[in-house]
């Protein structure tokens, strides 16, 4: 990658690309920012920690702080759920996961085609993940889910 301010500034003009109205339709009908997120990907910014071997940029925490930034300057929802697909999704794969797990997981994480979202807030426990209520359980050849969120985010 570029310097630093290369990089701030390549963001900034991708993120021009999107401007407020693309956003407020999303907002409106509780869309998902799939073109936003393709062109991110397409640049290397989405993953900008993961390694190259698994599809991410393999850049510095510092380049992935300027790219948080200038999303946020645009939508601070969509900044957000990039962190948390960085932050509590990709990098606990890459740092602990199974070569079998990454090779299974952070391709599809990586390239946008894959959401994983955390929900653990709940009412009466707030963010204590050892008070939670929901559990999924195993029916079938797929889970159900029961209890009650009161955040969650892509």
């Amino acid at each position: 990658m570029n310097s630093h301010q290369d990089i701030r500034d390549a963001v900034a003009k991708l993120c021009t690309r999107f401007p407020n109205s693309y956003w407020r339709a999303l907002d409106s009908k509780r869309g998902y920012p799939d073109a936003f997120i393709k062109v991110l990907n397409d640049e290397g910014y989405l993953s900008a920690l993961i390694p190259e071997e698994y599809g991410g940029a393999g850049a510095s925490y510092v380049t992935y702080g300027l790219v948080a930034r200038e999303i946020e300057l645009v939508d601070s929802g969509y900044r957000s759920a990039m962190s948390v697909q960085n932050s509590l999704v990709m990098h606990p794969i890459e740092a602990y996961g199974t070569d079998a797990q990454k090779q299974k997981y952070l391709p599809g994480i990586v390239a946008g085609t894959q959401l994983w979202c955390q929900g653990y807030s709940e009412p009466g426990s707030g963010s204590d993940l050892a008070s939670l209520k929901t559990k999924a359980e195993l029916d079938g050849d797929h889970y159900v889910v029961n209890g009650q969120k009161v955040w969650n985010t892509l």
